[in-house]
């Protein structure tokens, strides 16, 4: 079986190693080729610069798009052309069994794909784009957008998959066509048990985008004139803005920027508590990955981050009435074992749910019934 995956458009191979994501985002689909049988032809928005990059799997084909077509410096130049993209990778479609799409962005070329060679689609998207384009109060033109863009997607695709049940519940009470949906969650790879005694206890660690939507004002405000060191991972415009806040709030805060995945696998090993001040979220890969390494992950009470933590069994929603995390995370502390307990069922949460064994069967059973249909 050959699957053609398109990129989120935008995004290379390139994109992916800037982000220090590149080893991650390859595994489950090596890990398909691998164990399943299955190539994969990846279809990039990059240039030969992709072609450089070992992603070392011999089941895998790079073949980046702006290599066939000239790239705009113009980004609006550069949709337009978007729309002649599938008339030049129709020929590399004839020995593929199925078109896959990451995410809803670049969609509209995948649907193109479809009608030009038959094939199933399948539509994978990591978050709603039309729900966060509400919450980020992006203008009425582009919220439209979203909108029609997703409820086309609904409709031209044979599979639609979520990676969270809130955004299943929001599609299927707010879409036609949303007969195809399924949850497929993100995955974790597993790396073994952790020794939460060796965790530092007093030390904080926080991932994301330094943008309005992780709201890492928040997290300073809630740690001001603590103890309590916050180590927060990431890159984005707010960065300087966020040091001055620190400063203000004398609050000990270290901006360590962009980490390969690997080096933020030995934070979490590293720290006992992950805080999470997020306004909204898809499937948080960075709080399922610390919950993964036994972190004790305190999180801002929005849905996506209650349907993963039931409060005090393997985590804590920060309570609306919460002005000090760090008296909160101390109050915690003077009872060990309970953390003990929460940090060990986080671990098996995430292990139950969303292990990348499991989520690599769904996927390739999922392919099966596609072909198949």
């Amino acid at each position: 079986m050959r699957i053609g995956l398109l990129f989120t458009y935008g995004y290379s191979l390139n994109t992916w190693k800037e982000s220090g994501i590149l080893n991650r985002e390859v595994l489950f689909y090596k890990k398909l080729a691998e164990e399943k049988n299955i190539q994969f032809t990846f279809f990039t928005f990059g240039n030969k610069n992709d072609l450089l990059i070992d992603i070392q799997s011999k089941n895998i084909e790079i073949v980046p798009i702006y290599e066939l077509i000239t790239k705009s410096r113009n980004k609006y130049i550069n949709l337009i052309k978007s729309l002649y993209i599938p008339f030049k990778l129709k020929k590399y479609f004839t020995s593929v069994d199925l078109i896959k799409q990451n995410q809803l962005q670049g969609v509209w070329i995948a649907i193109i794909l479809k009608l030009l060679t038959g094939l199933p689609l399948f539509t994978r998207t990591g978050y709603d784009v039309f729900k966060f384009s509400i919450h980020e109060k992006k203008g009425f033109i582009k919220i439209f957008f979203y909108f029609l863009l997703t409820q086309i997607a609904l409709a031209f695709s044979n599979l639609y998959t979520v990676s969270n049940k809130t955004e299943l519940n929001f599609l299927k009470k707010r879409f036609l066509f949303s007969k195809n949906i399924l949850h497929r969650p993100n995955w974790i790879a597993d790396s073994g048990p952790v020794d939460i005694g060796k965790k530092v206890k007093f030390g904080i660690i926080s991932v994301g985008r330094l943008e309005k939507q992780k709201n890492f004002e928040e997290l300073i405000n809630l740690f001001e004139d603590s103890e309590f060191e916050i180590n927060i991972v990431g890159s984005g415009t707010k960065k300087h803005n966020l040091i001055e806040l620190a400063k203000q709030k004398n609050v000990k805060a270290n901006f360590l920027g962009r980490l390969e995945n690997e080096d933020l696998q030995k934070l979490y090993d590293k720290y006992l508590f992950f805080v999470s001040t997020s306004k909204f979220e898809g499937n948080p890969k960075s709080v399922l990955e610390a919950m993964s390494r036994g972190c004790v992950v305190i999180a801002s009470n929005i849905e996506n981050h209650s349907e993963l933590i039931t409060d005090e069994q393997n985590g804590y929603l920060i309570p609306d009435n919460c002005f000090s995390l760090s008296s909160f995370i101390n109050s915690l502390l003077q009872n060990e074992k309970k953390l003990i307990d929460v940090s060990l069922n986080s671990r098996e949460y995430v292990i139950k749910n969303n292990n990348i064994n499991n989520l690599c069967e769904f996927e390739y059973n999922d392919f099966k019934e596609l072909k198949k249909n």
